[in-house]
């Protein structure tokens, strides 16, 4: 019986030193005790056991971990449905949510929206995001000389307009 306890016990080690050496390795968590490693896959159910057995913030740091890394965390479809619906909530950009378990939610948003040391994933709050409009060809030849000019691209232009133009703003106010 202590056998399959001790068997158990280092199985759960074992899986707790990948997770946190993932989290370590993509600048998630710092854990001076494992070393980094950044091209594996975890899977929620390596996380959660974790998080239950080694390191509580293991729990924390998971929704962001699934949204900028997708590829890397395997079982998505395992979370616990509160989970799922904060990792959707933070996709959507929701200021506000339930936590989780003793996780407020504003603390699992924070690390989504954290700027990583390697920058290859950007935090939520600054991805872009995908729009498309219908422009008659007139004005795509418009854009086009205008953002050239510029020396900038089309999508650059039309958000630095939009961004520095006072004619939305006062739209609303009529």
């Amino acid at each position: 019986m202590k056998l399959d306890a001790k068997k158990r016990k280092a199985e759960i080690e074992r899986i707790a030193e990948r997770v946190l050496g993932f989290f370590a390795g993509k600048g998630l968590l710092i854990v001076p005790w494992v070393k980094p490693l950044t091209n594996i896959k975890i899977t929620v159910r390596e996380v959660l056991l974790t998080a239950e057995h080694v390191e509580p913030r293991a729990l924390e740091v998971l929704p962001a971990a699934i949204i900028r890394f997708p590829r890397s965390v395997l079982h998505v479809e395992e979370l616990p449905k509160e989970l799922a619906g904060i990792v959707a909530a933070i996709k959507r950009g929701d200021t506000e949510h339930e936590g989780y378990l003793w996780v407020k939610y504003k603390d699992i948003r924070d690390w989504a929206n954290l700027k990583l040391p390697d920058r290859r994933s950007k935090p939520v709050a600054i991805r872009r995001k995908m729009k498309s409009f219908r422009f008659s060809p007139d004005a795509i030849r418009a854009l086009q000389k205008a953002a050239g000019k510029a020396g900038v691209d089309e999508t650059t232009y039309i958000e630095g307009l939009l961004l520095t133009s006072k004619v939305g703003r006062s739209v609303g106010s009529h």
